[in-house]
Parts: C-alpha cells; structure tokens; sequence
C-alpha cells in the first residue's frame, strides 16, 4: 500500500503539467531556465560534438543542433567523481581533466575511470583553486584564475606569469567557465551571462543570458507541494520558487540540500520530505536541518500505522490514528470505518496512548498531559500534567494495565512500571525485557486471551508472560484489513 502511495507522489510530482498550466509556465520559460543555471562550475565541449555543463552534483549535456539540454544528471557517473567541480578540460590525448581544489583528476571514457588527486602544481607550478581552464587551437592551456590568466606549455611543463584577463577584449575576472567551441569562438561564463569572444578583432560580446543555452527545451518541474503555512512551492533544477515560478530561490536554503529533488511530501501535516535519487531526506523547519541520505526502501518501515489502541470492557478493541478511531470487532474480523476522535467527550487527535483503567475511567495522553474521560456522561477532563503519576514525563509512547493491577509506560527504549497505591514509578527497564522486544512502541494492550500486543510501524507482536515468548513480525492488515 505505502509502495503503491510512494510511487504516486513520485508521479504526480514529476508529471508533465496541464495543457493550461503549460501555457502559464512558458511564459516564464525563460526565468526558469535563467534560474536553472544561475552560475555554473565548469564546461567544456566533448570531441562527439556534444558540450557539457557542470553545477554542483549535476552535470548537463548540450545539443547545439537543437538547442536543447538535458535534465540533471548524476557527476558521479565520471568515474565516481563528487562535485562540485572547479574547472574542466579535454586534452588533445583523449583524456578530460577535472580540477577540483588544490587537485586535479584524470577521466578516462573507455574504461570510465577516475584518477586519485594529483597536486595542480604539477601543471608547471600553478596553483589551485582555479576559476577555469580549456585548451586552444595554438596547443596551449590557459588556466584562469581571479583576474589573471596564465599559459601552460605542455612541452616544456612552464607556466607563465599573471597577464590582466582584461587582454581577452577586455573580459573581466573572476570568470567561473570557459571553452572554445568547434567555430572558433571563446565563450566565457561569468555568474548569469555567457560572453562570446572573438580573438579577431580581439572583441569581446555583451552579457548574454545562459537561459538561450536551451531555450527551446523547456522542462516540467521537478515537484511541487503546498506547506503548512499555506503556500504552495515549486522545485526545479537548484531553485525553488513561491507561486509565480519568477524568483528563483537557492534550494540550499531547506537545511542545506544541495541536489535536484524529485518529490516533496508533507506528511500528517507536520513533517516534510524530500525524495532525491534512491534516498529521502527529513526537514526540521525549527532548526532548517535536513537530515541525512535515508534509503527509500525503509520508507515503509519508519510509518507509524497506528497511534494508539485500547481494549474495552464491551469487547471492542479501539485503534486510534491521526484524527479517527476505528472499532475492531474480533468475532467477524472487522475493522469499522474512521469515525472522529472528537466523539470521545471533544478529544482531538493524534493521541499518544490510551488504555483504560480498573475504575471504568478511559485515560488519553497527548503531549505533557492527560485527559480522563467519563464514558458515562461522554465527559473529557481538562489537561492535567502527566507527571501526576510518580513523576512520569511525556509524551509517552504507549501505555497499558496489567492484569496484575501494575500500569506500564513505554518511552524509547525504555518501559516504566506504575504502583497507582503508593503513587510511585519505577527507574527505567530494557524494552527488551518482554520477550526482546525492542523500542520505540506504537501501542501496547492487553487482550482478554492474557496475550499482550505490541504495535510498531507496519507490524504487531504478540506477547506471551508463560513462558515469555514474543512472536515475529505479523502485518497489521490482519486486524481486519489494516489502517491505512
């Protein structure tokens, strides 16, 4: 079910868009592809014709024929290489050189290997970072850096000193790219302008937008939610944007992420994610920090299926999650539809545990209180502090009443036995104690068989004291189809 969940937001996020919502984003097709490429780190132009563009983790591949370029694609596909990159070449030999620091690395295409780093200084001396680099026609590379530019003769590894960039028509530095394409033109890269060089007359062109290096491509967004603070936010490429798609906004500023996204997911309206490659990633918006890479595949796992479930006196066995319960009848094996946890004297959900106490009271925690609730006249107390009983602290994971009258609280990994006559609360025990069983629980109850239950993302366990044995995994859908 969630599998079958996932792979529709990935859909719905990386579809193409409306005929009418195709309309509206053409119009702007050109602020889009500006913010797609506001800078970049590196090109160069591949003997096949092709020209390859570089930003952070991603590397672009440029079709001249039909002005089209490609959407991002993974730069570890160079032999393992992380970026983001400084500067790149290829070299008459065949071989493309990547510079990266104070290091530079060898690709080879045929076997799709990557050098370990090679000190800069031994291209004659030079130093590194560099801002650009890329080889004439005269068979000298030309290595850029700040404001100046040096010559590398191969033949005799010497590198010349700082000469003014402005010699190149009066080009001005720090420059973040450059190339020389098949038709004998040097094209510089300076933040959001490209600038086209003619060495005769030695001119150099105006700013020229790096959104018509395709242009004629336009790409659908890569994915789109609304939050909890009611605006809706577009992601494409690096950039981010409210509404409009007009103002581009580094896609850094979610905690720091720092590749394209494929899907954003706001989850029970409080947690968001973010989808990339064969990994999510959790945002705390408290602390803009992104988690690290978590594998999609444990997507699955880490869902909480259920917040809470009690046993009745009736027989009824109550789950509780989000803002519904759901009455299980054993007998038939079925589970009632979602009916508001509202019903229960006015209580709002989620709730963290409930269980139901010897005296006919029904007990619910949330957060640092709890609320007794007065089946009787369908009466909700107000909040009282959790720590009424013995000290204990919330929010608590689950909770149940033992038939030796003792009361247990589940927190982490730790449980909390409950003496109600003396008011007292034990130290903390090992989850593990039942049976192996290990924490953070969902939900705990005790059945009428003398089997307790424990509930923990997409499974339940069955626990039984004589002789101290806890079952594996069961699904919960075997509660009469599950709540999903």
């Amino acid at each position: 079910m969630w599998t079958f969940l996932l792979v529709a937001i990935l859909q719905i996020s990386t579809c193409e868009v409306s005929q009418t919502d195709k309309t509206e984003l053409h119009s702007t097709g050109m602020e889009i592809l500006q913010s797609i490429f506001p800078s970049i780190d590196a090109v160069f132009k591949w003997s096949n014709g092709v020209t390859y563009i570089f930003k952070g983790s991603c590397y672009f591949r440029y079709e001249d024929k039909t002005n089209e370029i490609s959407n991002c694609r993974r730069l570890s596909a160079w032999g393992g290489l992380t970026g983001p990159v400084d500067a790149v070449f290829r070299w008459r030999n065949g071989v493309t050189y990547f510079f990266q620091g104070d290091c530079y690395y060898r690709y080879e295409d045929k076997t799709d290997e990557i050098s370990k780093c090679s000190p800069v200084t031994a291209w004659g001396g030079m130093t590194g970072p560099v801002d650009a680099v890329f080889r004439w026609s005269n068979g000298i590379t030309y290595f850029f850096k700040e404001d100046c530019y040096y010559r590398y003769e191969d033949k005799d590894n010497k590198i010349s000193k700082c000469t003014p960039i402005t010699a190149w028509g009066k080009m001005t530095g720090p420059i973040d790219a450059v190339f020389r394409w098949s038709n004998g033109v040097t094209y510089f890269f300076k933040r959001d302008c490209y600038f086209r060089y003619e060495d005769k007359p030695n001119e150099i062109s105006k700013c020229r937008a790096i959104a018509l290096w395709g242009a004629s491509s336009y790409q659908p967004l890569d994915a789109v939610f609304r939050w909890n603070d009611g605006v809706t936010y577009f992601f494409k490429g690096f950039c981010y944007y409210h509404n409009d798609l007009k103002k581009c906004k580094p896609i850094s500023a979610w905690g720091g992420i720092s590749k394209p996204v494929s899907a954003v997911l706001l989850w029970n309206n409080k947690e968001t994610y973010f989808f990339e490659g064969k990994c999510y990633h959790s945002y705390e918006a408290k602390n803009n920090s992104i988690s690290k890479c978590i594998p999609i595949s444990t997507w699955a796992k880490k869902i909480r299926v259920v917040d809470a479930v009690f046993r009745w006196s009736n027989g009824i066995t109550y789950f509780f999650k989000g803002n519904c319960y759901y009455r299980y009848e054993d007998k038939t094996n079925k589970l009632s539809q979602c009916s508001p946890v509202t019903e229960w004297g006015g209580m709002t959900g989620p709730v963290d545990a409930v269980f139901r106490w010897s005296n006919g009271a029904t007990y619910f925690f949330q957060g640092n209180c709890y609320y007794r609730y007065d089946d009787k006249n369908n009466k909700l107390s107000q909040c009282s502090p959790v720590t009424a009983w013995g000290g204990m602290t919330g929010p608590v994971d689950a909770v149940f009443r033992w038939s030796n009258g003792a009361t247990y609280f589940f927190q982490g990994n730790c449980y909390y036995r409950y003496d109600d006559k003396n008011n007292k609360l034990s130290q903390c025990s090992p989850v593990t104690a039942w049976g192996g069983m290990t924490g953070p629980v969902d939900a705990v109850f005790r059945w009428s068989n003398g089997a307790t239950y424990f509930f923990k993302e997409d499974c339940y366990m069955k626990y039984e004291d004589k002789p101290q044995k806890l079952s594996g995994c069961n699904p919960i859908s075997a509660w009469g189809g599950g709540i999903y």
